[in-house]
């Protein structure tokens, strides 16, 4: 599956993350593609059945790439009339605020880009150049490339992998569809994310542990954009 190159929008005044608050920024897109890790321990075998002998490289934005002048403003979108069925609330621009104000019990909405969450992972050393989101309209797509350093036997290995996603259409985060999984160009099948191995939890339940630390109550990836509402309850 080839990369596609989406046009998207500069973030509004900084995005500002540091420390853990860059790893999680990714939300859902960066954290399933992490958390495949976790699942990889069934059996060396697979593992280096499912792994390279070299890194993938991943496109890497620098703080000054410019966004491309074609694509809306993040303040044309949010200026733009809510839906009916969708009750207005507050918009933060930076995934903290969003993260404080939704452990406060506050409800707001965030909407990301893909530039948006690439200069974040830029911008964290662990996920810098191993991990790369793209959105093409309604689905998201997730590249990654994690050394497997500490496990035994294959510690000179890389799990590099695609993955192709897409919101539910109740925007809840639990029920996100994953379309396809790729490691080292294998397919993997969807009920990969349900297996739990050797004692570690499945994905699925590492991601919805993580949705309820978070408070996301609704998770939706809207015409290039990833949208994201806390539940407003602490």
């Amino acid at each position: 599956m080839s990369t596609e190159k989406i046009a998207d929008t500069p973030p509004k005044g900084g995005l500002g993350c540091v420390g853990k608050g860059c790893a999680t920024l990714a939300g859902l897109l960066a954290f399933l593609t992490f958390a495949l890790l976790a699942g990889t321990f069934w059996g060396l075998h697979y593992l280096r059945s499912y792994s390279a002998t070299a890194p993938v490289q991943l496109p890497v934005l620098a703080s000054s790439t410019p966004a491309p002048a074609t694509s809306k403003s993040t303040d044309e979108v949010a200026a733009a009339p809510q839906a009916p069925t969708r009750p207005a609330m507050p918009e933060v621009n930076t995934w903290e605020a969003f993260r404080r104000a939704a452990r406060k019990g506050e409800a707001v909405r965030i909407q990301l880009t893909a530039y948006d969450i690439n200069r974040l992972i830029a911008a964290d050393p662990a996920a810098r150049g191993k991990v790369f989101v793209a959105t093409d309209h309604d689905v998201g797509r997730v590249q990654m490339s994690f050394p497997l350093e500490g496990v035994p036997f294959v510690h000179d290995r890389f799990l590099n992998g695609e993955l192709s996603l897409q919101s539910s259409p109740d925007g809840d985060p639990a029920k996100v569809r994953v379309s396809r999984i790729l490691l080292n160009g294998q397919s993997v099948p969807e009920a990969f994310l349900d297996r739990s191995f050797f004692g570690y939890p499945s994905l699925r339940t590492v991601v919805e542990k993580w949705i309820r630390k978070e408070h996301l109550a609704s998770f939706r990836i809207e015409n290039d954009r990833v949208i994201g509402e806390s539940s407003g309850a602490p």
